[in-house]
Order: C-alpha cells, then sequence, then structure tokens
C-alpha cells in the first residue's frame, strides 16, 4: 500500500510549484510622463535610474528617473529620500504624479518623487542582500621593464538599519629590483540614525613596501553624515579615532593612535555613455608621535561598456607618510593604473 503521507508530500510539492510562477510574477507598474505604463519587477533605483526587470525583455531596462511620474509595487520595498528618511513598505496608488505613497506597518505616508534617491526590494536571505564588484587591469612599459597587476573587489550588505562594507585593492609592481607590493583591506560596518547620520567602526589592514611598511592593523569608530545625497552625485565625511599596530620592514613594531578624517565623494552621470567618478581623501593625524601624518587618496573614473561591466579609465592611488621607515624608497607611493570592473547584485 503507498504511504499516504508520501502522497500528500508530493501533492503538497506539486501544488508549491504551480503557484511559485504566480508569486514570481512582475507585477510593478511605472507610469512615464510621456503617458507610457510598463509593468515588470522593481530592482532597484540607484545613481539616477531606476532597473526594472520585464518578462519580454531579456536584461533590465534602465529607466530615467526624471522621467517617472507614477510607481505602484505590491512587494516590500526600501525607499530612502535625499533627507535621510527611510520608509519600509509597499507603493501604493497617488492622488497626484510625482507622489510616492508607501504603505508602511505605521500608516501612509507621502514621499515627493524628486526627493527618493534608493529604492530596494527588501530581500530575505543574508546572500540575496549581498552586491558588489570585481575588477582586474594588466600594464607592462617596455622602456622600464616594469610589468603590474592590480586585483580589487567589494562585498556591501544593507539591511533595514545597517551597512557592512568590505573591500581587497592591491597592486604588485614587477621591477628588475624586485617585487612591490601595496595592498589595502577595509572593512566598515556603519549603523544609521536620522537625518543622514550614521555610526561606524572599521577593521583594516594594509602593506606597502614603497613606504616600508609590512604590516598595518587598525581599528576605528567614529561618526559621520552623508552630506550630500542626490540622484546624481553623494557626500559624506567622518570623523573616527584609530588605534593601529605597525610592522615594518627593518624589524621595528610601532603602536599608534591618530584622530582620521575620511571623506568621500562619488559623481554619475547616466546619460550615454554612462560615466561614474569616485574619490576617497583620508588624513591621518598622528597623536603617539608629534608631527607625524599620512595622507591616502584613491579616485577612480570608469565608462560603462555594457550592462555592469565597466572600463576603469584612470585609477589614481597616491600614499604619504611625513614619517616613513628608514627602510622606505619614499615617503610618498602613488600609481595610475586601468582596467575592467564587473558589478554583481
Amino acid at each position: 500500500m503507498v504511504n499516504r503521507t508520501a502522497i500528500a508530500v508530493v501533492f503538497l510539492a506539486i501544488l508549491a510549484a504551480l503557484a511559485t510562477p504566480a508569486w514570481a510574477k512582475k507585477t510593478d507598474v511605472v507610469v512615464m510622463d510621456n503617458g507610457n505604463r510598463l509593468v515588470g519587477e522593481i530592482k532597484k533605483l540607484q545613481y539616477g535610474l531606476l532597473e526594472l526587470s520585464m518578462t519580454d525583455i531579456k536584461g533590465r531596462v534602465k529607466i530615467e528617473w526624471n522621467h517617472v511620474v507614477r510607481v505602484v509595487s505590491n512587494k516590500q520595498l526600501d525607499i530612502e529620500n535625499r533627507h535621510g528618511d527611510r520608509f519600509f513598505g509597499s507603493l501604493i496608488e497617488s492622488d497626484a504624479d510625482n507622489v510616492l505613497r508607501v504603505q508602511t506597518v505605521f500608516g501612509q505616508f507621502d514621499v515627493d518623487r524628486v526627493d527618493v534617491v534608493i529604492i530596494e526590494p527588501i530581500k530575505p536571505t543574508f546572500t540575496e542582500r549581498l552586491v558588489g564588484d570585481i575588477s582586474t587591469g594588466l600594464s607592462y612599459t617596455k622602456s622600464t621593464e616594469i610589468l603590474q597587476f592590480n586585483f580589487g573587489g567589494s562585498v556591501r550588505h544593507r539591511s533595514e538599519k545597517a551597512l557592512t562594507e568590505a573591500s581587497l585593492n592591491t597592486i604588485i609592481t614587477a621591477r628588475s629590483d624586485g617585487n612591490k607590493t601595496n595592498t589595502d583591506l577595509p572593512i566598515s560596518y556603519q549603523r544609521y540614525f536620522a537625518k543622514k547620520w550614521f555610526y561606524r567602526g572599521d577593521l583594516g589592514g594594509s602593506r606597502n613596501d614603497e613606504l616600508g611598511i609590512d604590516f598595518r592593523g587598525s581599528v576605528s569608530a567614529g561618526g559621520g553624515r552623508r552630506l550630500i545625497h542626490s540622484n546624481s552625485a553623494i557626500v559624506r565625511a567622518s570623523l573616527l579615532i584609530s588605534g593601529n599596530r605597525e610592522f615594518t620592514s627593518d624589524g621595528e613594531r610601532s603602536t599608534n593612535f591618530e584622530l582620521v578624517l575620511d571623506t568621500n565623494l562619488m559623481a554619475f552621470r547616466y546619460d550615454t555613455p554612462k560615466l561614474e567618478f569616485s574619490l576617497d581623501a583620508d588624513g591621518f593625524l598622528n597623536l603617539t608621535v608629534k608631527g607625524r601624518y599620512r595622507v591616502n587618496l584613491d579616485g577612480r573614473l570608469s565608462l560603462e561598456l555594457i550592462e555592469d561591466l565597466f572600463w576603469d579609465i584612470s585609477q589614481v592611488y597616491y600614499r604619504f607618510d611625513s614619517d616613513p621607515s628608514a627602510t622606505a624608497s619614499s615617503g610618498t607611493d602613488w600609481g595610475v593604473i586601468s582596467g575592467v570592473r564587473y558589478k554583481f547584485d
């Protein structure tokens, strides 16, 4: 006799399989200023582009946000405006164009469409919330016999109240007098508060042969604010207290405390061709060694070649230490590299 429990399990599995397509239907509605009505699945709004997945179109349709007048979605969304206010809920039909009506557990809220800078579906699992990028590049100059290879990657996890970021950037320079390595591995946790303020805690590890640093490990804590967050630019600044442990190439070990000012700028143009520009500028004032300070600069200009694949036209880094190790080649290290970068989400 066939086991009735087994039959019931199979029957429920069939029902679940049949129900899945209905649950996964693309039912979000986007109305444009020219009257066009698009039906699909909202993937995200970021950098002034609303990405929509549609059944009959391969890939994602990218819509300029300033051409959108209405959005309706029954999915749970994370919506943020330029003032730093965040809303969690679905989007229901509003009474007027250019107004998003958010249905939350606390009631309904109307948000001006022009103020909205981020829309992200609230994904249920940890792995589904991960986004990031991978980059690489290679260059060789025959006259100087210098071969340079760079590899980088980053991953980001955004939850309702926090953002966690980790990245790796390494540059290996092969020369006739030996190889030089420049590696940075920062990890940052940011806890959001009202009006664009956030608490921040960082861990980091780095190596720079040019500056005579075999390894520098650091722990930092502080706070910051997003000064500008629009659909064309993001500017944020943080002030932190940092403690680090340095191991130099001459065998010296030291512990330092530093006051850190960290500033970040991102600007983007979503007209074809899509361009992205970023600049990270960090200043470190040593509180342990009088008169010592450090400066880190990282800049990048990128051009989107095809969807999610970018050519980093110019990636610049600069490192300065006013009191480098005795075995350092100099107190300054800098370079300009180029490569390709792929974004995933």
